[in-house]
């Protein structure tokens, strides 16, 4: 396979649909630039999905409105979402 053709996280994109309930954990960045998971999911729907040039690569994002945080809606990748419920608008 050519990774100059192919889209960093294909597959979870191509299950992914508008309306779909996801769920995913959050990353904080810590003084010493430590990335640390929180163990506690975050949940919200899709709005939008979207593939974007990295470089020489497509990457697969999810712009997602989160239901516990400030309702805002957030890029995601969309490998990193986990489906809860399928649409769910």
């Amino acid at each position: 396979m050519n990774v100059h053709n192919s889209i960093f996280g294909k597959s979870m994109y191509e299950r992914l649909k508008i309306g779909d309930l996801v769920s995913w954990k959050s990353f904080v960045l810590l003084e010493d630039a430590i990335m640390s998971d929180y163990k506690r999911k975050t949940y919200g729907v899709v709005v939008k999905l979207s593939l974007e040039d990295e470089g020489n690569r497509k990457v697969a994002y999810a712009t997602v409105l989160p239901a516990d945080q400030d309702p805002k809606p957030i890029k995601i990748l969309a490998m990193k979402l986990n489906i809860e419920s399928a649409k769910t608008i």
